[in-house]
């Protein structure tokens, strides 16, 4: 919902200040370490988010912030033992959703692009960004040769309109046209013009802003 926000300032009908109350009430709410929520995918959206503010504020704590939970989700989440994928919760059993692991990668790689020249971080979150990103590709992305990205290994044929923006973005920052043409006709082709349902109160409803 804060990236709402954002995207409202970017496109000129909103203002900074509004982005800046929303951080300092999530802030207030969360702490600045989000370690206790044991959900990766929160920690990871909530990073894209403050990534953003710091973008549009130039205020430097938000992209710390961001930096250090993102560290901390991927440290915990990331199966190394199983070659990869980043765990939608710390618990027991918990899937390699997509909705965790693509706004990591878009994350890791804003990281990249903004920390440089302000921390001396060299190329790790671009690495960190390409390894999520090769997961996704080969597991989460147009396994039913459709062109379309799945909710995660365990969900086949499973399709949020969420996660085929969140892939496309660093498909994009990455280079990698081909995945992002292939995507968005996929969306085109599964849900048109009409937005994708969640349900009557859903929090989900507003991933559809993606």
């Amino acid at each position: 919902e804060i990236e709402v926000v954002e995207d409202a300032v970017a496109a000129g009908v909103d203002t900074t200040n509004h982005v800046v109350q929303l951080c300092t009430s999530y802030l207030h709410d969360n702490s600045s370490n989000w370690s206790w929520n044991t959900y990766n995918d929160d920690i990871m959206w909530a990073c894209r988010a403050f990534i953003r503010a710091y973008q549009l504020t130039g205020n430097t704590s938000y992209l710390y912030t961001a930096q250090a939970n993102w560290d901390i989700a991927f440290n915990r989440g990331w199966c190394i033992s199983c070659g990869g994928g980043l765990y939608q919760d710390t618990g027991s059993g918990a899937s390699f959703c997509t909705c965790g692991n693509a706004p990591g990668a878009d994350a890791a790689f804003m990281l990249y692009t903004n920390l440089n020249g302000l921390r001396s971080t060299n190329t790790y979150y671009l690495g960190r960004a390409q390894l999520i990103y090769g997961w996704m590709v080969t597991n989460v992305w147009n396994t039913a040769g459709n062109g379309g990205v799945e909710e995660g290994p365990d969900d086949p044929n499973v399709y949020f309109s969420y996660d085929q923006g969140t892939f496309s973005d660093i498909a994009l920052w990455l280079g990698d046209t081909a995945k992002v043409e292939a995507v968005v006709n996929f969306t085109k082709s599964e849900w048109g013009s009409i937005w994708q349902s969640f349900g009557t109160g859903s929090d989900a409803g507003i991933f559809n802003t993606i």
